[in-house]
This record gives C-alpha cells, sequence and structure tokens, in this order.
C-alpha cells in the first residue's frame, strides 16, 4: 500500500487524539462536537485505507511518498495549543488537497474521497475558530 495512504491514516488517527483530548477542555455542545469530529476522524482512517485498497486502477512501480511529517509542521511547533491546532488543520487541509492530485491516476476515488475530507476539515476549522473565541 502507498506510504502516503498510510500516512493519511495516521493524520487522521492523530487529529481523532487531538480532538478528544480538546473535547475535555469544554462542555456541553461543544465538547460533543469535538468528540463527533473525533469519531469522523477515526472512521476515516479506516474508509482511506479501504477505498484505496477496493479501488486502485492503475499498478505502478513508482511509490508514491508523502511528505515527512516533522519537517511539515515544523513551522507551527512552537505555536500556542490552540494556535497550533488551527495550524495543523490549515496544513492538513493543504496536504489533502495536493495529496488528492498527487493519487487520482492511481485511485480516483481515493482522491475525490481526500477532497471530501479537505472539505469537512474547512468546516471543522471554522467550527474550531468560534469554539476557541468562545473560551
Amino acid at each position: 500500500m502507498s506510504s502516503l495512504v498510510t500516512q493519511i491514516a495516521q493524520i487522521e488517527e492523530n487529529l481523532g487524539e487531538l480532538y478528544g483530548s480538546l473535547s475535555k477542555d469544554f462542555e456541553g455542545e461543544s465538547a460533543k462536537e469535538l468528540v463527533k469530529f473525533q469519531k469522523k476522524c477515526d472512521l476515516n482512517a479506516g474508509s482511506i485505507i479501504k477505498i484505496f485498497r477496493e479501488t486502485v486502477t492503475e499498478m505502478t512501480l513508482e511509490t508514491i511518498e508523502a511528505p515527512n511529517l516533522e519537517q511539515v509542521l515544523e513551522p507551527i511547533k512552537n505555536y500556542e495549543k490552540n494556535d497550533r491546532l488551527v495550524g495543523i488543520l490549515n496544513l492538513i487541509i493543504k496536504l489533502y488537497i495536493d495529496f488528492s492530485n498527487r493519487i487520482s491516476h492511481i485511485s480516483p476515488e481515493t482522491s475525490l474521497y481526500l477532497k471530501k475530507i479537505s472539505r469537512e476539515r474547512k468546516k471543522e476549522l471554522n467550527t474550531i475558530i468560534k469554539l476557541l473565541e468562545s473560551q
């Protein structure tokens, strides 16, 4: 399986854990919304691997490598906790669009799913910003 798809699943799992952790800082509907985001991340992690495995349309000898996440995250490493989350979401949105374009010739369905996740992340980002502002 492509290391890119594996890394996407790992990003989703890590983001889900981050949402779960953040939900403890909130109460009521805000906490429920973050738990909902967490569950969606867990679903996405499994779905992206499943879709990729079931829909690869072209075998290629070229491995689609994922970027080094440590390097990608370096600019936001020293941000405060809340700013870091916003930075991470912005990076994920950009990465998923890039990943979608890079994988489209191998698995169009995976590419479309990544675009869908990216749109969901944009909505989540807007919600997170509102939650953080109200805190």
